[in-house]
């Protein structure tokens, strides 16, 4: 027997396996949000089986706040969590309650507060594995990514810090871990999406960085299609797509793996297209050889054939003049002879 909890904005995606979709319809079970007076329960009866006590209208003020919203649940169960650790003995005060920002504000204000109590380089750490552990869809919606807590130590970044960062966002239950069969499988992720939409800050982190996110995501698609399909060479990545890895510094063992094969990919495509140049220019030279040495002949001909024109000339001439000396010769000695006949 599986269990599968899905988002209703995920169906959609059941589509792409039909053998699948059938048995996904007939057994579907809709859990719809809960209402006020389930809500209600959620809060008063783990309440009452430790003793713990609400000020007068508290709980009425809590859920006016989450009720209506897309993240209701998990708002709510960190708003408590926070009161829990604010109550005063067995006591929750409103003084409390207000100090946290109420059900709307609590998230929003406690990672606010740890992010300032960060020294800069930490913040810049922080903010790195925030952006890392979202994935941003081609909309607006943005949902959580668990990463493998290796994969966040290939940044380059001191390894004390990352550790340091991320165990202060662990304590602060923004963050989750979840412990794998080896350490290499351990893996990170938000402890809940609600930080996503409710942080303003980091709203507006993934703004500015949404599109360098996708192109991030769409690495990770990447590799893993090559995977799936294989490792089938035309699922590399090739030109401008293998150029845009270059500022990537967390890339992890398959990421790397897929660039590293696309590269090499890459560098066997351009040797291939550098031979075909160079057959191609073997070729215009050896033709530009045969031509020269085509024209060549023509030229040695033609001035063998000039030469010869030359010589015939000269000897037409010399042929020429020499009949004409003997025509001279032959008329003076006819004279001579009329002369002395006479």
């Amino acid at each position: 027997t599986v269990i599968l909890t899905m988002r209703t904005d995920f169906e959609p995606q059941i589509a792409r396996l039909p053998d699948f979709q059938a048995r996904f319809e007939n057994a579907l079970v809709r859990v719809t949000p809960l209402s006020s007076a389930e809500l209600r329960q959620a809060i008063e009866q783990p309440a009452t089986l430790v003793g713990l006590k609400f000020e007068s209208g508290l709980i009425e003020q809590l859920l006016q706040d989450v009720l209506g919203e897309p993240a209701a649940l998990p708002l709510l169960q960190f708003t408590l969590l926070k009161l829990w650790e604010n109550r005063d003995r067995n006591r929750i005060t409103w003084e409390a309650y207000k100090r946290l920002g109420g059900g709307r504000l609590a998230l929003a204000r406690s990672a606010d507060e740890l992010f300032a109590s960060l020294i800069p380089e930490e913040q810049v750490t922080a903010r790195r594995i925030l952006l890392r552990l979202v994935r941003p869809s081609e909309g607006l919606e943005v949902t959580s990514n668990r990463v493998r807590l290796a994969t966040l130590y290939q940044s380059g970044e001191a390894r004390d810090r990352i550790d340091r960062v991320l165990q202060k966002l662990l304590n602060a239950h923004l963050l989750r871990i979840s412990e794998g069969d080896t350490a290499a499988d351990t893996q990170i992720e938000v402890a809940h999406e609600a930080l996503v939409r409710n942080w303003p800050r980091l709203v507006a982190w993934l703004d500015q960085e949404r599109a360098a996110i996708l192109e991030r995501l769409r690495l990770t698609e990447a590799a893993e299609q090559w995977v799936k399909v294989g490792r089938d060479p035309g699922a590399l990545w090739r030109g401008a797509l293998l150029d845009e890895d270059q500022d990537y510094v967390d890339l992890d063992e398959l990421e790397i793996e897929f660039m590293e094969a696309s590269r090499a990919a890459e560098q066997i495509a351009a040797q291939e297209k550098e031979a075909v140049r160079q057959r191609e220019l073997d070729q215009i030279r050896a033709l530009a050889a045969e031509q020269k040495l085509r024209a060549d002949i023509e030229r040695q001909r033609a001035e063998q054939q000039s030469l010869a024109a030359a010589s015939s000339r000269r000897l037409a001439t010399w042929l020429a003049s020499i009949s004409v000396v003997a025509v001279m010769f032959a008329l003076a000695t006819t004279w001579f002879s009329m002369a002395a006949n006479s």
